[in-house]
């Protein structure tokens, strides 16, 4: 073999191995999260925040959207960031995305803190599939800002441990992990593996609920809320 095959040879090799290509950040980070006021405040009341995570492929305003019918409250913010994210754009580094996400949410919040009577107390997450992995995510993050999260369809792979799993205890931070009955049984372990690891320190539930990888009733979609929104 030549030396210009065999170069020709070992070039076709890097560029065909999978992963090869960098993870890249998203430029919808660049743009700050739409923030809606939920009802109409009486004057000098703190409203609860909310925020709404994307999954796979959808927007953040589509769990917004599936889930203000079934909010315990009548008036709230609604923070919803931007961006339509595919698995390149999460994978293969996970944390890489959270941390690009975590940036955001917390510019977010900021602003909103700014903007509108934020009860600092009452600050929460929700998301399914990789919205739920990114809301379990930020929760084992920020014990100290989030009371708690709705995780649906998520193999919440995050673990909360040192002083953030004290302060998830100590606060009382509330979640609800959400599985269909016949999800994926990657998903399956890895909710029952996050579950149990907190099920004795934290104010947790798991609920299974009849579908594969979908979103639960609205009935159960607002016990879970109320569960922990309350």
């Amino acid at each position: 073999m030549t030396k210009a095959l065999l170069a020709l040879t070992l070039v076709g090799l890097v560029v065909d191995v999978p992963g090869a290509h960098a993870q890249t950040r998203s430029s919808a980070f660049d743009l700050p999260a739409e923030i809606e006021v939920v009802g109409q405040p009486s004057p000098g009341e703190r409203l609860p925040l909310v925020v709404f995570l994307p999954w796979t492929g959808g927007e953040a305003r589509e769990m917004f959207d599936a889930a203000r019918g079934q909010m315990p409250f009548g008036r709230y913010v609604a923070l919803l960031p931007r961006g339509r994210f595919e698995r390149e754009d999460y994978l293969p580094a996970f944390h890489r995305f959270v941390t690009w996400m975590e940036e955001r949410v917390l510019a977010d919040l900021a602003r909103a803190r700014a903007e509108h009577p934020i009860d600092e107390a009452r600050v929460y997450l929700v998301g399914f599939s990789l919205g739920g992995d990114t809301a379990w995510a930020l929760l084992t993050r920020h014990p100290e800002l989030f009371a708690g999260a709705v995780v649906l369809g998520s193999r919440a792979g995050a673990r909360a441990r040192g002083a953030a799993a004290r302060m998830l205890r100590e606060r009382g931070r509330r979640v609800v992990f959400g599985m269909g009955e016949t999800d994926d049984a990657v998903r399956v372990r890895g909710v029952e593996r996050a579950f149990a690891s907190v099920r004795a320190s934290l104010d947790a539930e798991l609920v299974r609920y009849p579908g594969g990888h979908g979103l639960p009733t609205p009935d159960t979609l607002r016990a879970m809320l109320a569960r922990v929104l309350r």
